[in-house]
């Protein structure tokens, strides 16, 4: 009995528990109905540092636009999570609230902005904590209500109140509270930028009577209103100045009512105070208008008032043919429809009526468009056509509030003839303008030139006599019939058809004079057949025509003599420098084949070497004269020591005299003072000369220079330096042409080898670039005199020479000393380095500028004592691997002197090394002496 029992109790337990179970599984899915019903969004989060998603409710996905919870759930669990789904603006703000929950364990609540799949923003409210499941995990938990609709109507309502503040920070406003019992009178002011001021003011109708506020001529029957309102119940209002705002004395509008007590006696008067001065000033502009419209003045054609609110016709006073038939008390259309009837056509009648349309008046006015105008075209009386001008100008009622539009009618018809003349003579220079009416044959002269007095315009009305007295008058006989019929109105419309102008040209005899004269024609109503023409004088123009005309033929032969010169120039020059070239490559050939004698091969060298140098001066020349013409050239001044001229002056033309046994005479100044100047142009000037003398002296000729010191004034010498010869002279005709470049003066019995022609212009412009003068005096047969005069500055002790010579004698200093030698052309590098070895200079070559950076990288600093750079090279040319040499960072590339080698000759090119670094600059060929010197000068000792 007892198992049974216990069986009994058994299967009751289970019972029971199958129950509770049941029961359990209705909860849980009561709980799991709620859960997915409720209108909140729930997720639930790993604890961790990824946060992925567990579980999502059904309103969480649709709070976040998705329609499908398998689409959403697919979305969140992506790499990134709940993250992806936040706005990029909000999601440090989402860290930082998981980041404190997890350190707290304490819920915390949230506003996050969302990102939808469709793109949109929407807003989510809600709290984030930590749950524990039946499992015993610990997971993060949202729930959350889509905010987006609140925060929408929040923004909204927030819009409206800034709307109305800003409304009500524009408003003054003003409320009294007067006490009658104690005599105070209690103002509170509020000002536009919400700030109020209460004011007391104690015997207020006893002290009112000195009142700064309210002015004075309104303060007896202030205070006799409000003594009025005291005693009987009043509710009024009175206009009145006053200075309530601080501004200024405006009108104001006081509204104010008697308040009784419980007995029946006034106890209180209150009220406000408006400020209404600019209800005054629209009153005032209205009336202002009615009186000026009242007295229309006698340019207008018609005046009207119409009331554009109700449409109809106030007042109006015409002087126009229909203005009798328009009527007070017309709709505007009627009005419109009236005044049509007189313009020109359709065109101008539907201009007219939009003009006048009522809708677009009113949107005018309330755009703030309260003054407009237009033209049209109307038929007078005698049937002529005259513009008229409409003007409206609005203003509002100032009691009824009404748009009314104030209309004048004005006759415009000589200020449009006026304008358009001066449109199409704008610039222009005329005789007359006068106007032609095709169907009449009328003409009317508008303006005449005041200057125009010898031809002056033709008077009458009649085109055509005018016409044909102006042919009589001015033209020749020959003449006249030709021009009256090119001047026919026949013929100017016809031309004014296929043309769109018609311009006439003739000229005309007056008084033994010719002037030249341009008629021109234009439509002014091509409809109406209306003309506009206009006489020029051209005369001025014309004679500017031929001297141009002129000018550019002589320029024309100009030119061609100077093509004829250069080609000359260039038939020489041919010959000029192959006749060195062929010298320099002859006696090298001879040189190679007799390299077993010495002798010989030194004296084909020396030939080589005096043809070479012919052949540079040759280029030289040709390359200082592109400078001068290319205004490229410039001077160099520094200081030249007398003795150090006369030396050079010496050794150069000496030894060109003894040549041909020619006698050279140089007699110097009183003076031995140094002067600043570009010696390397200053010597050229006058070697230029000088050699020229001597070339063209025969053989046992004088050449003579004689130096002459004029004045001392200032710190400036004057010097006048003459030069003069017995040689074979110039003809006058030649001397015409002297300094011209190319010029040369060929003699078929002088085998004289005569240069390039450049040298006498290289020199003059030299010395015009010094400010000096130059002239010339020679005989042919008999010989030639160059007299130069030129003001130089005296040299002070101060001054010191640009190029200092502190070693131009110690040879020996280059001894040991180490270069670094860019040069990618091998021959030029060998010479170089022959020249320099010859002087124990050691030499480290290289091609271009990239291996000559890479060969001082690779010497320790000091090594090198200098560079001699070429400019042009392959892969790096000079200017960069300067720049480059510069910016490294060691002590020696700062101050390395480095040194241009190039065959370029302009300024431009030498200042371009000074820029980026280099100290000095040796032209192409090299000179020996040249090369040593610049060395020796820019070499740390």
């Amino acid at each position: 009995m007892t198992f049974v029992r216990e069986e009994v109790q058994t299967v009751n337990v289970v019972k029971i528990r199958a129950a509770n179970c049941k029961q359990i599984r209705k909860q849980l899915e009561l709980l799991q109905k709620i859960y997915e019903t409720v209108p909140c969004g729930i997720v639930q989060y790993t604890n961790d540092d990824e946060c992925k998603i567990i579980n999502a409710n059904q309103a969480a996905c649709n709070i976040h636009g998705y329609v499908e919870l398998d689409c959403f759930l697919a979305d969140v669990r992506k790499p990134g999570g709940i993250r992806n789904l936040i706005y990029s603006g909000d999601r440090n703000r989402l860290e930082e609230i998981i980041r404190i929950v997890k350190k707290t364990g304490k819920q915390e609540n949230y506003e996050l902005r969302i990102l939808k799949p469709s793109g949109a923003l929407g807003w989510i409210r809600g709290t984030l904590g930590l749950i524990t499941l039946a499992d015993g995990s610990i997971v993060l938990q949202s729930a959350y209500m889509d905010d987006t609709e609140r925060i929408r109507i929040a923004a909204r309502e927030h819009w409206q109140d800034e709307r109305f503040k800003i409304l009500v920070e524009a408003m003054h406003t003003v409320t009294f509270d007067y006490d009658p019992a104690t005599d105070i009178m209690n103002y509170s002011v509020t000002f536009a930028n919400n700030t109020n001021k209460d004011y007391i003011i104690e015997n207020y109708l006893q002290n009112i009577s000195r009142s700064t506020i309210v002015e004075a001529s309104f303060i007896d029957e202030l205070r006799r209103r409000l003594m009025t309102a005291s005693k009987y119940v009043t509710r009024d209002s009175y206009e009145y100045r006053a200075n309530i705002f601080g501004r200024e004395f405006r009108w104001v509008k006081a509204y104010y009512t008697s308040v009784s007590d419980a007995r029946g006696s006034i106890c209180r008067v209150v009220g406000r105070v408006d400020d209404i001065q600019d209800k005054k000033d629209a009153q005032r502009c209205y009336e202002e208008e009615l009186k000026i419209r009242a007295n229309i003045s006698q340019d207008l054609i018609a005046s009207m008032r119409i009331n554009i609110t109700r449409d109809v016709v106030e007042n109006i006073q015409a002087s126009f043919q229909r203005g009798d038939i328009i009527k007070v008390g017309m709709n505007r259309q009627q009005v419109i429809e009236h005044v049509a009837g007189s313009l020109l056509d359709d065109a101008e009648r539907k201009k007219f009526a939009a003009f006048f349309d009522a809708a677009t008046m009113k949107k005018a006015f309330t755009n703030g468009d309260k003054d407009r105008s237009t033209n049209f075209r109307t038929i007078g009386p005698d049937g002529t056509i005259l513009w008229l001008e409409a003007n409206v100008k609005f203003l509002e009622h100032p009691v009824n509030k009404d748009i009314i539009a104030f209309v004048t009618i004005r006759d415009i018809n000589d200020k449009i003839m006026r304008s358009s003349v001066i449109d199409l003579l704008m610039g222009s220079e005329y005789d007359y303008i006068a106007i032609v009416n095709g169907n009449n044959g009328h003409f009317k002269l508008l303006a005449t030139s005041p200057n125009e007095k010898v031809m002056p315009p033709i008077q009458g009305e009649d085109y055509s006599a005018v016409v044909s007295v102006f042919a009589e008058r001015y033209l020749p006989k020959a003449e006249r019939e030709r021009t009256i019929k090119a001047l026919s109105l026949d013929t100017i419309y016809k031309e004014l058809e296929a043309q769109g102008k018609y311009v006439h040209y003739c000229s005309c005899h007056e008084g033994g004079n010719v002037r030249y004269k341009k008629n021109e024609y234009h439509y002014m109503d091509k409809m109406h057949k209306l003309l506009m023409t206009t006489r020029t004088d051209i005369t001025s123009a014309v004679r500017e025509e031929k001297q141009r005309n002129m000018r550019l033929s002589e320029a024309l032969q100009g030119a061609k003599q100077a093509n004829l010169a250069k080609s000359v120039f260039l038939s020489h020059m041919s010959h000029d420098i192959r006749t060195p070239l062929n010298a320099i490559i002859g006696v090298t050939a001879l040189a190679l084949e007799e390299t077993h004698n010495p002798e010989s091969v030194e004296d084909y060298l020396n030939k080589a070497n005096s043809a070479s140098k012919l052949l540079l001066g040759l280029v030289n020349d040709i390359l200082d004269m592109s400078k001068i013409e290319n205004k490229a050239i410039e001077l160099h001044p520094s200081r030249y020591e007398y003795s150090e001229f006369i030396g050079n002056i010496n050794t150069i033309i000496s030894p060109l005299c003894q040549q041909k046994h020619i006698e050279f005479i140089f007699t110097t100044g009183i003076h031995t003072l140094p002067v600043i100047v570009d010696k390397v142009r200053f010597n050229q000037i006058f070697l230029n000369f000088l050699s020229n003398a001597v070339k063209f002296t025969p053989e046992g000729g004088v050449v003579e220079f004689i130096i002459r010191d004029l004045k001392i004034i200032n710190n400036i010498i004057s010097c006048e330096y003459i030069i003069i010869d017995n040689g074979i002279g110039m003809s006058k005709e030649f001397q015409e042409n002297l300094f011209e470049p190319f010029s040369q003066e060929y003699c078929a019995k002088s085998n004289i080898n005569q240069g390039t022609g450049l040298g006498m212009s290289i020199a003059k412009n030299l010395v015009e670039l010094m400010g000096g003068t130059l002239r010339v005096k020679s005989e042919l047969g008999k010989g030639t005199e160059i007299c130069i005069n030129l003001d130089l500055e005296i040299a002070t002790e101060a001054v010191k020479s640009v190029n200092s010579h502190k070693y131009e004698d110690n040879l020996a200093f280059l001894q040991g000393k180490k270069v670094l030698l860019v040069e990618d052309h091998p021959i030029n590098a060998e010479i170089a380095k022959k020249l320099l070895n010859k002087k124990g200079v050691i030499i480290i070559c290289a091609e271009n500028g990239q291996i000559a950076l890479d060969r001082f990288m690779g010497y320790e600093e000091g090594y090198f004592d200098a560079i001699l750079m070429d400019i042009r090279m392959p892969i790096m040319d000079g200017l960069e691997a300067t720049k480059a040499l510069r910016a490294l960072d060691r002590k020696d590339a700062k101050k390395i002197p480095i040194i241009a080698m190039t065959a370029n000759a302009f300024d431009e090119d030498r200042q371009a090394t000074l820029e980026v670094g280099m100290v000095a600059h040796i032209a192409k060929p090299i000179d020996p002496q040249e090369l040593w010197s610049v060395l020796i000068n820019n070499i740390e000792p």
